[in-house]
């Protein structure tokens, strides 16, 4: 009975938590907030998404950008910017990329300061993914001031948002 409770109560903290990442961004990642150029969706562009070739993260990025962007759009690896078939920026001129950010947090626990060669003291390491659209026309770029390691959310959140500011642009 009290495995089951531990786990219910689990998912009753987790499932917030995910859903928050993506609002979070949602709420942020706004022409508003500078996430998100003023005139997206204007021009007649062609976006595009940087892939890793990490099986999981480009899983996640192209289930998200297939089902909530309508615009037109390519898959590129970083490195294949440089290809001169994507060298014109008013055509290619959006770019939706990532950065890591990573931190430690040291807890403690009384309880393991017996068994524990740390007298109780344990580190974590943690990593965030901040998305961003970098507009190469202009060389700026628009950060979406949100971090977290849920990456699958945080690019719904931010395609959602994107789709949303091109629909309104481009009548």
């Amino acid at each position: 009975m009290n495995k089951i409770f531990k786990l219910v109560l689990c998912f009753a903290l987790i499932i917030p938590l995910v859903s928050s990442a993506q609002n979070g961004l949602m709420k942020k990642a706004t022409v508003e907030n500078g996430a998100i150029p003023e005139n997206f969706g204007k021009e007649e562009t062609i976006m595009i998404f940087i892939i890793k070739d990490r099986k999981s993260y480009d899983k996640y990025l192209k289930k998200n950008v297939e089902e909530n962007y309508g615009g037109k759009y390519v898959y590129l690896l970083k490195e294949d910017l440089e290809n001169k078939k994507y060298q014109d920026k008013n055509l290619y001129r959006y770019v939706m990329d990532y950065e890591t950010h990573s931190s430690n947090m040291t807890t403690y626990n009384p309880g393991n300061s017996l068994n524990n060669a740390n007298n109780g003291f344990q580190s974590t390491s943690v990593t965030g993914y901040s998305y961003s659209i970098y507009d190469r026309k202009e060389d700026k770029e628009y950060p979406s001031n949100v971090s977290s390691g849920l990456f699958g959310k945080l690019i719904k959140g931010y395609v959602i948002n994107l789709e949303a500011e091109r629909q309104k642009n481009s009548k």
